[in-house]
């Protein structure tokens, strides 16, 4: 069974997304007529039929990590 790659998209230019790769952390560029009409920054996306698609669940807990670190800076003195 072939593994499912997650990709976070970084930003947009151009034509492209730029995305992260959560496991090995590269960077690489997809095509935005590639990718789910209604992905934005942020979300978490996934291939499935030769479109890339928000992944809800992974999408979701991202935003979590990335909100606990921020509680926590704001903590930290």
């Amino acid at each position: 069974m072939k593994k499912i790659e997650i990709y976070v998209i970084d930003r947009f230019e151009d034509e492209f997304a730029v995305c992260e790769n959560r496991e090995t952390r590269e960077i690489i560029n997809i095509p935005i007529d590639s990718i789910q009409k209604e992905a934005k920054e942020g979300d978490c996306i996934k291939l499935e039929n030769e479109t890339y698609i928000i992944d809800e669940e992974e999408t979701r807990k991202n935003a979590e990590r990335i909100k606990r670190k921020m509680d926590m800076f704001k903590n930290w003195k």
